[in-house]
This record gives structure tokens, C-alpha cells and sequence, in this order.
């Protein structure tokens, strides 16, 4: 048991970073990047509708999944600090900024067609929206590109990435288990880190005060992240 406090601990620390700690140039952003196309999918389970836009070969959906598995254990709703003890049953973030995932429940989730992004999905992507080959296959916070990712202040952008936070299992001296709304995003990809030993998969993190795109990868067994998929244009 405390071994495995430690372990969660550690991973909310490695999940948070730190956001005061920006280096990132506004002289050397990426130039803006609008996307070649755009358009609407419905998902027919639930009839909830889904902007897309392509850049190169490739679709992204433009807003946070919200499709309800209907297991909490795969899936929740963000609850704001006034909510967590007081409405459990709080959706008023959700049209906003979607559910939170686990990794399996993402893969549930997604609908034909689509898929959880990879690893090389989002390097691609990285690279058609001003991110250097070098720079999109390191780790860590890189390239000068997160405004063409999502909106900061007035600069807003087709992809539309939210600073949705993120759900951890670690709830130690009582806090809440959703974390930095609004300061964080956090989005899965479906490809497993083979350098380190164990399960660790990537994920992309953003933050609000940097303009670059932290690569890294987590144990996904205790932690729901956001997720937005993907399509090959045919």
C-alpha cells in the first residue's frame, strides 16, 4: 500500500510540471496554420455532433470526446472543487471540455472509423503545424507551436485543444481527484514508450503560460486524461 501511495504520488507530480517554468519565444513561433478543411460528424449512438478539421491526409476531431460509457471506472465528468463534495453528479463542464478518459475506456469509446491518435499521429501533426522532425521526436517540452494547437487569449486556432486537466486515483489528505482545469491539458495516444520498463504509454501535455508541447509517457492505470481522435482521409 505505501508503495503504491508513492507511485501515485509520484505520477501527480509528473503529470502537473511546471507551468511557471516557461522558456518558449513568441519571436520564434511557428507561423499560423489554418486547416485545409473542415467539417461536422454526428455519432450515431448518442447523436452528439463533433467539429473536424484535416491538415495533410489526416482529420482531428476539434473538441473533447463526451461519449458516456456508462462506467465510471472508464470515464467521468470534471467536477469543479464546489461540486466535488456537494453535486457528484455535476455535468456543466462537460460540453465544454468532454469526459476524462482512461486509456482503455478512449479505446472503447471511439467510434468506427476514427482512432486514438498515435504517437506518430501526433509527431505528423506536430510537423505540419511547425514543429521541426528533430524537435517532434524528442521527449519533454518542445518546439514553438501550441498556439496553432489551441486557443490562447484572442489567438485562436482550428485544432481547438481545452485545458481540460486530468483525473487521478491519488486523493491524499482529501483532495480532489480532478486536477488543473483551465492550467493543463492532457491528451492519450495509443502508443506504448518501449524505452522504459513497464506499461507506460504517451500522452500530450499543454499548458497555459507556453507555447511549446510537452512529449511524455505514464502508467495508465491510474489516471483519465482527455482524447481526441483521428482519421485517415481517403
Amino acid at each position: 500500500m505505501r508503495k503504491q501511495f508513492f507511485l501515485l504520488s509520484c505520477m501527480a507530480v509528473i503529470l502537473m510540471g511546471c507551468p511557471a517554468c516557461s522558456d518558449d519565444n513568441s519571436d520564434d513561433r511557428a507561423a499560423k496554420v489554418s486547416a485545409s478543411a473542415k467539417g461536422v460528424w454526428t455519432d450515431s449512438r448518442d447523436g452528439q455532433e463533433y467539429g473536424w478539421v484535416r491538415y495533410g491526409k489526416q482529420e482531428w476531431m476539434t473538441e473533447n470526446f463526451r461519449y458516456d460509457l456508462g462506467n465510471e471506472e472508464l470515464c467521468t465528468i470534471y467536477l469543479d472543487a464546489d461540486e466535488y463534495e456537494t453535486n457528484p453528479e455535476g455535468t456543466r463542464n462537460l460540453a465544454k471540455y468532454g469526459r476524462l478518459y482512461t486509456l482503455k475506456g478512449a479505446e472503447d469509446a471511439c467510434p468506427d472509423g476514427w482512432r486514438v491518435p498515435s504517437d506518430k499521429d501526433w509527431q505528423q501533426l506536430e510537423q505540419l503545424l511547425g514543429m521541426s522532425a528533430v524537435d517532434a521526436n524528442r521527449n519533454d517540452w518542445r518546439g514553438n507551436i501550441a498556439h496553432n494547437m489551441f486557443s490562447i487569449k484572442d489567438d485562436v486556432c482550428d485544432l481547438n485543444l481545452l485545458l481540460g486537466g486530468y483525473y487521478t486515483e491519488n486523493i491524499n489528505m482529501g483532495r480532489s481527484p480532478w486536477r488543473f482545469m483551465g492550467v493543463f491539458a492532457y491528451y492519450w495516444t495509443s502508443s506504448m514508450d518501449n524505452n522504459k520498463e513497464g506499461e507506460f504509454y504517451f500522452c500530450r501535455k499543454l499548458t497555459y503560460n507556453r507555447n511549446s508541447v510537452c512529449r511524455m509517457s505514464i502508467d495508465p492505470k491510474h489516471v483519465k486524461l482527455s482524447v481526441r481522435y483521428v482519421r485517415d482521409v481517403e
